[in-house]
């Protein structure tokens, strides 16, 4: 049954992110707008962060950090008004879910979290667990307001402090608009990896690839993070393993978020040597969980497109390995769509 004449929506016009919160705004790198906070480089050796790292939201320094410069943000907007809770939202379970988390610990307040997304070929659903209220529609946040409400001794006043993931949520949100960043995104890996293997690029293995791995039964493995995706996306077009073979890895535990290195993924032809040079990016370990590394396959990867391009020489067996590995690729078992760093 489609359930997309359930719910209407009036456009409102045009507007911004700061018509809401002004310059309030956290940007990906954890760079505030607003000129009077302090950067994440500030606050490193006041609440002991780790040097050279970039945390994310599956990281506790994370939680750190912006429960940190959500004090600071109360004093310059309301002085004297402490915060005493939080309510959260965003649109993934993983990383959402858990960042809400870590702030909560890191300011010692109590919360709640809403995290939405729109399903409408399914009916209507609610799951609390926790503190997190999972929705699979957006109007729902009506509802959650009122849970709140009937929440003894948990208010929405100036003692509250709110925070709104962007990407997905205040823009696009999931499942509803968010198509045009699914696009975008989709493009910028394709690019980048068509310059990475040349000829040998199987545009068509790579979207089997991409849209298999990007559902949540492997955001264990993924962390439901573009850049690690696009990394992956190079190692299976590049030969190194097979889609069903690194799905079925996935699956056993085999495989799990900060084990991504070319070693992880097993060679499979000597003619993939040139990614084994120290200067390749894609050899870096993305040492999510031990925080050794940046949280990237490359630290240079997500700004500019500085990943090894095949030699000429190397193009006809990596195109071989890209073929055989084709079949598998093409016809990824289905997942239903998930549930957020």
């Amino acid at each position: 049954m489609d359930f997309r004449l359930e719910t209407q929506y009036r456009a409102g016009g045009l507007a911004s992110l700061s018509d809401i919160w002004g310059d309030f705004i956290i940007y990906r790198r954890l760079q505030p707008a607003d000129p009077r906070l302090p950067s994440l480089e500030d606050l490193r050796p006041i609440l002991g962060l780790r040097e050279k790292t970039l945390p994310r939201k599956t990281d506790p320094h994370y939680g750190r950090f912006v429960a940190e410069l959500l004090r600071r943000a109360r004093r310059l907007d309301l002085p004297g008004q402490s915060i005493e809770r939080l309510v959260y939202i965003g649109d993934t379970q993983m990383n959402d879910g858990t960042a809400f988390l870590h702030i909560c610990a890191a300011g010692r307040w109590p919360g709640w979290a809403f995290i939405g997304q729109e399903e409408m070929t399914r009916p209507p659903r609610v799951q609390v667990l926790g503190r997190l209220y999972l929705a699979n529609r957006w109007s729902s946040l009506f509802d959650f307001i009122e849970q709140l409400e009937k929440d003894q001794g948990f208010g929405l006043d100036e003692a509250t402090a709110v925070v709104v993931d962007m990407d997905k949520t205040a823009i696009g949100a999931k499942g509803r608009n968010d198509r045009v960043i699914d696009r975008v995104r989709l493009e910028s890996i394709r690019r980048t990896l068509a310059d990475c293997l040349g000829p040998g690029f199987d545009n068509r293995a790579f979207e089997a690839a991409y849209a298999e791995l990007k559902q949540p039964a492997y955001h264990s493995f993924t962390a439901d993070n573009q850049d690690y995706l696009a990394y992956i996306c190079l190692m299976l077009g590049a030969g190194l393993c097979g889609l069903e073979e690194l799905a079925g890895q996935v699956r056993s535990g085999a495989m799990r978020c900060g084990l991504l290195t070319i070693s992880s993924f097993g060679w499979r032809n000597s003619g993939l040597t040139w990614l084994e040079g120290a200067s390749a990016p894609c050899t870096t370990k993305c040492a999510v969980a031990s925080g050794k590394a940046t949280p990237l396959p490359s630290k240079s990867f997500g700004r500019t497109n500085t990943w090894p391009r095949r030699p000429a020489s190397a193009a006809s067996p990596t195109a071989q390995s890209s073929r055989r590995s084709t079949s598998a690729s093409s016809s990824p078992k289905k997942s239903k769509k998930r549930p957020p760093g």
